[in-house]
């Protein structure tokens, strides 16, 4: 029942999981909106006196499209004039780079859904329901689908890295190790909604406290148009701290329960 190539979003059973399986979608959240306050905040390294920083500089003023004629003759200004190693640049220079960070679009899913914590910690005590997503068909060159970093050490990442905020959002502490987190992170996409290939969403999986009498309402849910997904249940194995997963359903698009 077990399949290494799904990634899973584990949640509880509400409007939101009803959005996912209705609308084959997933919601890509701004980075600021996050549960761990320490995630996505790695403040860049802004060595003034670098001449790293310098190139960086030139290049971001020759690419950037979005500044208006105003503020690009006041960043061109303080190039000539060398403010631009001042303090006060470089602090606006920190607050533009977390604007543009919290822009990205992100989309957790966990590699092991036989991890008890993380049913406790995202499926509503075990009282929620996994949607099992085939990782491969989420791979597409207009997204970094990227598995996340940990590490007990904080992280430097120089604002001269062309794959800054790349490098921010894909570490987090160590004590998060147990998701084995995969992550998509889309530019210029937060709060917006990512639509999931047709059939790629494999398997919904029900929490081993799964009320049987949301069961029905939950399966109705399943938009068969868009995915053929099996019908698994959850229960504790006998005897140890462990979960085993049965198949709930046999060929559930055709026999599906009234």
């Amino acid at each position: 029942m077990y399949r290494n190539d799904i990634v899973f979003k584990v949640r509880k059973a509400d409007s939101k999981l009803e959005d996912i399986l209705k609308n084959n979608r997933v919601y890509l959240s701004a980075p600021n909106s996050f549960n761990d306050p320490f995630d996505a905040t790695i403040p860049p390294i802004v060595d003034l006196d670098n001449q790293d920083y310098e190139d960086w500089y030139r290049r971001e003023l020759k690419r950037n499209k979005l500044m208006t004629p105003e503020q690009r003759a006041k960043a061109e200004g303080m190039l000539t004039s060398g403010e631009f190693r001042s303090q006060e640049a470089k602090e606006g220079i920190i607050a533009g780079w977390k604007s543009a960070l919290n822009e990205h679009g992100i989309c957790s899913f966990a590699q092991n859904i036989s991890n008890i914590l993380l049913w406790s910690h995202y499926g509503d005590h075990h009282r929620g329901v996994a949607i099992g997503i085939e990782v491969q068909l989420l791979e597409s060159p207009d997204h970094h689908l990227t598995e996340i970093h940990y590490s007990s050490e904080f992280p430097t990442v120089p604002i001269h890295n062309e794959k800054q905020y790349q490098e921010v959002l894909k570490r987090k502490y160590l004590c998060w190790e147990y998701e084995k987190e995969v992550r998509i992170i889309k530019k210029n996409s937060a709060d917006t909604f990512f639509n999931l290939p047709k059939n790629s969403i494999k398997q919904v999986i029900f929490g081993m406290n799964f009320p049987e009498s949301e069961f029905l309402n939950v399966f109705s849910w399943i938009n068969w148009d868009l995915m053929e997904p099996d019908i698994v249940g959850a229960a504790q194995r006998p005897r140890k701290y462990d979960l085993r997963f049965f198949e709930k359903i046999k060929d559930p698009k055709k026999n599906r329960p009234k």
